[in-house]
């Protein structure tokens, strides 16, 4: 009986008004809650890790980054530091780890002071989401009931006072039918639908996500490819890394427009820099696409059709490159798989097997240099430079990749340099040099490449600088 009570606790304040620290930080600006955060407090530290996990108030998603609040605020003992981790032990490099997501989530819900419980019941939405989380987390199905419903009512409080991550949970719910049957499921759906767009006015990229997949789906709204297509490269634009391949999905095959096989690879390309494995698979399929393909039929299924409760699955799962079935809705799409609805990988550099070795062309730097009509420009120069760098990781081709690197960058292109920051600071044919490293992505940083940028003060951090 006691564990009901400790549970519900919370609900009896579900409509006062919002007393916790977390009220705060939701309507405080981003450079405020950064300065808090600087200055030592731990909630802050917190609150400002699971805005970089969920991209809130603004923010490009960055798991580094919230790693970094996260740990800072659990040396503290902040319960928020305890359940960010949680969060990201689901998620590489931490994660997947069952184990670590139940222990964190347990440090922070068995705080001995209770924070979490107590500022929960005063009506902290930010609480009140990390409650909603924790009562619907199957790693701690063996010591504590999961009861969705409950987490629905902590979700759709904690919405209603502004927390874009529980509008996005509660538009999930609705849009799912995941408590069960309803008078008007189609009011449901547009509910969903109106939560979603809520959310998108707070900027967060898996509510772009979600409403794309509604459009796609009909879900809530009339069927639009091409606002799909939208609302898909803008949360990929968020760093939500599900919609990279969607994104790519959708230009290589033309689904919401004429196809465009260069786009496509552009966005396959970053899933990879990103960690997506199926990204590789990706790049060998457009690859082997007909310039001149038509644009496949896409086939949506039935509305009654059963969807799997399962992750996210980036792209239709054809494993054969070049297969150019006819796509359909189930192999682009999936149901979402509650908790949690933010399944990123972390930004990190992963090696895609199956990629053929290209030859390298000694002349090349030649041409390109001196402007032979017939060279490749810039940008074919530094994707040759990335099939080689992705190819079998040989010295021949590590070191015909940083030539090619070096050639475009030293023409201006901001990726080459970004490439030959991640050469030294990895070892990729050359020895470790972190200054060196430090030097080229500075370099592409100053010429506007974001994901350098970050890379770099990432780096500084780690260095104490």
């Amino acid at each position: 009986m006691g564990k009901y009570i400790i549970y519900f606790l919370p609900i009896v304040a579900l409509y006062q008004v919002l007393y916790g620290s977390g009220s705060k930080w939701l309507a405080c600006e981003l450079s405020d809650l950064e300065e808090a955060a600087e200055s030592g407090d731990a909630y802050a530290m917190g609150y400002l890790s699971l805005c970089h996990l969920h991209g809130d108030k603004g923010l490009t998603i960055s798991l580094s980054e919230a790693r970094f609040h996260a740990e800072q605020s659990a040396r503290r003992g902040h319960w928020s530091g305890e359940f960010s981790l949680g969060c990201l032990s689901r998620l590489k490099p931490l994660g997947p780890d069952g184990a670590m997501v139940a222990k964190r989530f347990l440090n922070a819900f068995r705080d001995p002071d209770g924070q979490l419980v107590r500022e929960a019941a005063f009506g902290d939405p930010f609480a009140m989401y990390a409650l909603a989380e924790i009562f619907s987390c199957d790693e701690l199905k063996s010591v504590i009931e999961c009861d969705l419903k409950l987490a629905a009512r902590y979700y759709e409080t904690s919405a209603a006072a502004g927390y874009g991550p529980s509008k996005v949970q509660s538009a999930l719910i609705l849009l799912n039918g995941m408590l069960g049957s309803s008078a008007d499921e189609e009011a449901q759906r547009k509910q969903g639908v109106s939560l979603l767009s809520s959310a998108i006015e707070q900027k967060l990229p898996a509510a772009h996500h979600y409403l794309a997949r509604c459009y796609w789906e009909g879900n809530g709204i009339e069927q639009d490819a091409a606002m799909a297509l939208v609302h898909f490269q803008a949360a990929a634009e968020g760093g939500f890394t599900p919609s990279l391949l969607i994104a790519a999905d959708f230009h290589a095959y033309g689904l919401a427009g004429p196809s465009n096989r260069k786009l496509a690879m552009e966005y396959a390309f970053r899933a990879v820099e990103m960690g997506v494995d199926e990204a590789r698979l990706k790049i060998s399929e457009y690859e082997n696409l007909d310039d001149e393909t038509s644009s496949p039929k896409v086939v949506v299924a039935d509305a009654t059709t059963p969807k799997p409760v399962d992750a996210d699955p980036l792209l239709s799962d054809s494993s054969t490159p070049g297969n150019n079935r006819p796509i359909k809705e189930e192999d682009l799409l999936s149901s979402i798989r509650l908790p949690p609805a933010y399944a990123h990988s972390e930004e990190k550099e992963a090696k895609p097997a199956g990629l053929a070795d290209v030859p390298f062309e000694a002349s090349l730097q030649t041409k390109v240099a001196s402007n032979d009509s017939s060279a490749p420009s810039v940008d074919e120069t530094r994707e040759h430079a990335k099939r080689l760098y992705w190819s079998e990781e040989t010295k021949a081709n590590l070191d015909d990749a940083r030539k090619l690197f070096l050639l475009a960058s030293n023409l201006g292109d901001a990726e080459s340099a970004r490439y030959l920051g991640l050469i030294h600071l990895k070892g990729k044919g050359v020895e470790k040099d972190v200054g060196q490293a430090m030097k080229w992505l500075q370099l592409a940083a100053d010429r506007g490449d974001a994901l350098a940028a970050k890379n770099l003060h990432s780096l500084k951090r780690i260095m104490g600088e």
